[in-house]
């Protein structure tokens, strides 16, 4: 296109009609860029996932595909999603819409920014929505929130941050504002960097493995890909080390474990699906009571080692968690020798009714004096071989906003001062708060389920939690 012949208009139009044709070839993208908007407009696909190194173009890539598409589309409807409002306004108002209004010729005067509600109107009407991601568990646990909205299509930005939740909720909002009128299909474009989450689990695994669904394309993109890069920026990424630079550099999705893992990340994802693991006659139950007011309540119940159910509410009193543990352990035939609970807070009011089960209490010495700091400990490092090992599996759980966070309190089984002589220790449970902003309630569970892997002695064992 010979842009000093034609005008700012003129250049805007030979754009739309270039998207619309899908023409992208004429619109100033790269490669991986071009292939993305192929995916983005064509007829099977509805989920893209574009991303991979830092600097790979993901930002400029959905602006500019929300953009033309609002403007070539009149009273259509999008979204940006991220984990919060602030996020957006920094990334995408503040720094890429500039970059998208220049290369496209779009003058200003064509829509206005409401930063204060958060969203952009189109003089023809269309729109795009400013989305928060984050979980409030308080006031939207169900993501209530995102339920009201009809949109054309949407982007979630920097999924590696965004629950799991949130994009399964959004993944039904799409496709319902004039698509058939423009015979443009619903689309979920999620942009990130490496993780190892929901988009692992979803998109990277699959995708390597040749076992992607036909309806979801999977684009890596990488600083050598984005031809606008500026070279600061480049050779700032190239001083990165470790984790960082597997993941902001490479892209590499499958980036090392962090050293003082005591898991690997493929044993945890593989955490539900051990279905080789056989069961037995004997069930067991593993209780993480909170106090009122404070974290969950966490019951696993336990065919041998596969968990077959998990019971979870929120400020659990005594008197609930007694009458709930009780019906379980009657259904399953549950004796209180297979009976685990904490025994600080509420659990301590417990062990007046459980006479003979196993009460964890804080800091209880290790079995045949073993080197660890603490029972524990002992049990985090038997739960972390056994995890390792393929011999637990999860087997009820389903849903991928459960599954992330399982995986994340599996991936607070950390050693801790590890480069000191002396006994093995567990990074320490207010690290892990801190780490994943809750209590690992459900790793609590994992850990005592090891007390009875472990030998004990004829008496009760206490372990703290």
């Amino acid at each position: 296109m010979q842009k000093q012949k034609l005008t700012n208009n003129e250049l805007l139009l030979l754009y739309l009609t270039a998207f619309r044709n899908k023409r992208f070839d004429l619109l100033n993208l790269s490669e991986k860029q071009q292939k993305a908007m192929h995916q983005l407009t064509n007829g099977q696909v509805e989920e893209v996932m574009f991303g991979g190194a830092a600097g790979g173009g993901k930002s400029f890539l959905g602006t500019s595909w929300l953009f033309l598409s609002c403007l070539a589309y009149p009273e259509t409807k999008y979204f940006i999603g991220r984990y919060s409002k602030k996020q957006i306004i920094q990334s995408i108002v503040e720094t890429t819409i500039d970059k998208v209004c220049d290369t496209f010729s779009i003058d200003k005067s064509l829509f206005k920014v409401n930063t204060l509600q958060g969203f952009i109107r189109f003089n023809n009407g269309s729109n795009i929505n400013f989305l928060e991601l984050m979980y409030k568990p308080n006031e939207d646990k169900q993501y209530d929130r995102l339920g009201s909205t009809e949109y054309t299509g949407g982007w979630i930005e920097e999924g590696g941050q965004v629950p799991a939740k949130a994009h399964e909720i959004l993944g039904t909002r799409i496709g319902r504002q004039l698509n058939d009128k423009y015979n443009v299909k619903g689309k979920l474009l999620t942009t990130c960097n490496p993780a190892k989450n929901w988009i692992y689990r979803i998109f990277w695994k699959p995708y390597k493995e040749g076992l992607l669904e036909d309806n979801k394309a999977v684009i890596q993109s990488f600083i050598t890909d984005n031809i606008f890069i500026e070279k600061e920026y480049k050779q700032r990424l190239e001083k990165l080390k470790g984790q960082s630079r597997q993941r902001l550099l490479l892209g590499n999705f499958d980036f090392d474990d962090d050293d003082n893992d005591l898991t690997t990340n493929s044993a945890r994802q593989d955490i539900f699906n051990n279905n080789h693991i056989t069961t037995t006659d004997k069930y067991y139950l593993t209780a993480d009571i909170a106090l009122s007011g404070s974290d969950d309540l966490s019951i696993f119940i336990w065919n041998d080692l596969k968990v077959v159910e998990i019971k979870e509410f929120n400020k659990a009193n005594g008197e609930e968690a007694k009458d709930y543990i009780q019906a379980k352990k009657k259904e399953y035939k549950i004796p209180n020798s297979r009976f685990v609970f904490d025994a600080d807070g509420v659990g301590a009011y417990l062990s007046g009714f459980f006479k003979g089960a196993v009460s964890f209490h804080g800091n209880g010495k290790v079995i045949n004096n073993e080197n660890y700091e603490n029972l524990k400990t002992q049990c985090a490092y038997k739960a972390a071989e056994y995890i390792n090992d393929r011999k637990i599996w999860i087997a009820n759980v389903k849903d991928n906003d459960s599954q992330d966070k399982i995986l994340e309190e599996l991936e607070q089984l950390k050693e801790r001062d590890k480069e000191k002589d002396g006994k093995l220790k567990l990074i320490r449970k207010e690290t892990m708060k801190m780490n994943i902003g809750r209590s690992p309630d459900r790793l609590d569970n994992i850990i005592m389920r090891m007390i009875f892997e472990l030998k004990q002695r004829n008496n009760p064992v206490t372990v703290v939690l």
